[in-house]
């Protein structure tokens, strides 16, 4: 068989079907970390013919990630408390340190904090409306906050 004509591509791994893709592309998903297995393919045709399997492709997923003894950020939970604020702000459920920028409305920089494990002072900031974005871990959330005075 050859690849004109090919329908779909079956996905094998570690000899057991994992999928199909109708292109040249596949992800696999729901390894575990630090495991190696063994990808094979064969294609089929409209007609039902089947290739012979393809050469065995070895792969390796990345080791695990280790954050130590603090767990991950879950940045869905993250709030930004008091808001409306006065003279101080609180990452709420912060569980590491983050960087964090504060824009005015017209998105000018008012403020910037480094390693920050929990409250920011934003005494120094005029009355009004900002937004305050977070980033820990290689991800990032922007949040709108309120200054009174």
């Amino acid at each position: 068989m050859d690849n004109i004509g090919v329908l779909a591509y079956d996905i094998y791994k570690d000899r057991i079907l994992i999928g199909q893709s109708h292109s040249a592309a596949f992800t696999v998903t729901g390894c575990k970390c630090d495991t190696t297995a063994t990808i094979t393919i064969i294609a089929r045709d409209a007609a039902g013919n089947r290739s012979n399997i393809s050469s065995p492709l070895p792969v390796k997923t990345l080791a695990c990630k280790i954050t130590g003894l603090i767990p991950a950020w879950d940045f869905e939970s993250l709030e930004i408390v008091p808001n409306p604020a006065t003279n101080y702000l609180t990452l709420k459920g912060a569980s590491g340190s983050s960087d964090v920028k504060i824009y005015s409305s017209t998105g000018v920089l008012a403020a910037q904090y480094t390693n920050i494990q929990s409250d920011l002072d934003i005494s120094a900031l005029s009355a009004g409306n900002y937004l305050v974005k977070v980033t820990a871990e290689n991800s990032t959330r922007v949040f709108k906050v309120c200054k009174m005075k």
